[in-house]
């Protein structure tokens, strides 16, 4: 069988779906690592998601008016910062 090697762990993946049918296999070490990074995946893109949401969110606001001043000039670009910077510590 051949294996493809792809994003978000898709070999470990596969691996943990094949050894599931017995529950033993559900504790060893490499199941317990799939889902802990299969955890970390979905909590670093829950991030993704706020700050991406909340960048969207201000800028309609602030393009259609509701958010004027200071406030609408400044709070989209802050979500845009806080998602630049929290790329920077992205990993899988």
């Amino acid at each position: 069988m051949a294996v493809v090697v792809g994003a978000h762990g898709e070999l470990a993946m596969q691996q943990m779906m094949q050894q599931m049918p017995d529950p033993q296999m559900a504790t060893t070490p490499a199941v317990k690592s799939v889902i802990a990074s299969t955890n970390l995946v979905k909590s670093e893109h829950r991030w993704f998601a706020v700050f991406g949401l909340g960048l969207g969110a201000t800028k309609l606001l602030a393009d259609i008016g509701w958010l004027r001043g200071r406030l609408g000039a400044a709070l989209w670009p802050l979500f845009a910062i806080a998602l630049g910077v929290y790329m920077f510590g992205y990993r899988e």
